[in-house]
């Protein structure tokens, strides 16, 4: 075995972890910073950000400066994303609470409509940040580009779900993980799934443009 190389692997696999393992730190410090309540969604998106220049190629840029300008400059906007996903989410949540407890037929045929809005909104979830970080639009157009890349590729979608759920049993069984990779590397994946997506598209309409 090549030593040199070996000892490459190694240093570039600990590199890796050390710094999916700070930006979850910095996720972590900077949501405290917000009170949580006005620090997740700024914090989430500058972790999307981060992971979105890493896939891109851009390691070598200072990443507490970086995180930190992101979300500065993302505050408001990123927490009014939040406030409409917690209020989609709140209502179709309450609803769901109220039409389970009403014992007549109506309601229940009210109820199967909600269940796969349900679905649809949590499977959006999985796309939404992606699209904030990559794309420059308002909120609307990125609720309206994740359902669209959401419909439009559901096999990614299969891939990011999959890989959350093999995530949540990992977290499960070992707990003391979560302080160090939590959020930081779902984000890192989500991103690197979405991030392939993104290209495809980008690429399409390109060759739109260029035909016209």
């Amino acid at each position: 075995m090549n030593l040199s190389s070996f000892s490459g692997s190694v240093y570039m696999i600990t590199r890796w972890i050390t710094r999916i393992a700070y930006l979850n730190f910095l996720w972590i410090l900077f949501s405290m910073m917000g009170l949580l309540v006005f620090g997740v969604f700024p914090a989430t998106i500058a972790l999307f950000a981060l992971c979105r220049k890493w896939i891109n190629g851009e390691d070598e840029l200072p990443v507490f400066r970086c995180f930190y300008q992101v979300f500065r400059h993302e505050f408001i906007k990123s927490n009014l994303l939040g406030l409409m996903l917690v209020t989609i989410g709140g209502i179709i949540y309450l609803d769901y609470l109220f039409l389970t407890q009403v014992a007549d037929g109506f309601a229940k045929w009210i109820l199967l409509p909600l269940i796969p809005l349900a679905i649809v909104f949590l499977l959006l979830l999985f796309f939404i940040f992606p699209v904030y970080v990559h794309y420059e639009a308002t909120l609307l157009h990125h609720l309206k580009n994740a359902m669209y890349i959401t419909i439009l590729h559901p096999f990614t979608l299969l891939l990011m779900v999959l890989v959350s759920a093999v995530t949540y049993i990992v977290y499960s069984a070992i707990p003391a993980l979560i302080p160090f990779f939590g959020l930081s590397i779902v984000a890192w994946t989500l991103m690197f799934f979405a991030e392939k997506c993104f290209t495809k598209l980008d690429a399409k309409r390109k060759q739109k443009l260029t035909a016209i």
